[in-house]
């Protein structure tokens, strides 16, 4: 019998992230969708060496092993990196390689994230500055937007990726891609209003529904 769903993304950072997100107890809930089996042992893979570039090329044989094991998959990989087509192109690119090499159009979705995975956990809550080891006693983005680092009128700040790392170095936080699990593990999911993670969800959600009480 084949498992529910594969999810396979770009790298470790992001395996980490969607490791945090699957893992919980309450993911249904968050998720909004019904429960679906997963083991990261068996559903959740990056692609190791290949990164973004790689996966925008290889998509196809890089899944092509997973068609006789799992009923759906689920692709993801930033838009921001040195050669990108932009997130449009990549999309095409992926999905077209998928589909070329055997999976069906209904049972695979792919996620660009644009610019990237940081992009996903900026959100206005204490867990974010609590593993930046920030103190926010107005909020995380009243603090950031005294210092002119987030927009006031802004859902995210304009450079996610960079502002984690400036943070993260100022406030002396190991790099490791566990902090994303953490806050993947922690954060509320209906406060990312990110395009591509609402698309998941929904793909998702229509995947998995809910089940109904007879």
């Amino acid at each position: 019998m084949k498992r529910d769903c594969l999810f396979f993304v770009a790298d470790k950072t992001m395996r980490e992230t969607f490791l945090g997100f699957l893992s919980r107890e309450d993911r249904s809930i968050q998720l909004g969708c019904g429960n679906f089996a997963f083991d990261p042992a068996e559903d959740l893979f990056f692609a190791a060496g290949q990164n973004d570039p790689g996966l925008n090329t290889r998509a196809g044989s890089l899944l092509s092993p997973f068609l006789q094991s799992h009923r759906k998959a689920v692709v993801v990989l930033d838009c921001d990196w040195d050669g990108s087509p932009g997130q449009a192109q990549i999309l095409q690119n992926v999905t077209s390689s998928l589909h070329q090499n055997g999976w069906a159009q209904e049972d695979v979705i792919v996620i660009a994230i644009d610019p990237e995975l940081e992009q996903w956990i900026w959100q206005d809550s204490p867990v974010l500055a609590e593993e930046l080891r920030l103190e926010a006693p107005q909020g995380l983005k009243a603090t950031l937007t005294q210092r002119g680092l987030w927009p006031a009128e802004a859902t995210k700040p304009p450079s996610p990726k960079e502002l984690f790392i400036q943070l993260r170095r100022e406030n002396n936080v190991k790099l490791s891609s566990s902090i994303f699990k953490r806050i993947a593990s922690k954060v509320p999911v209906a406060a990312c209003e990110d395009g591509e993670f609402r698309r998941l969800l929904a793909q998702l959600q229509a995947w998995f529904p809910v089940e109904v009480p007879a």
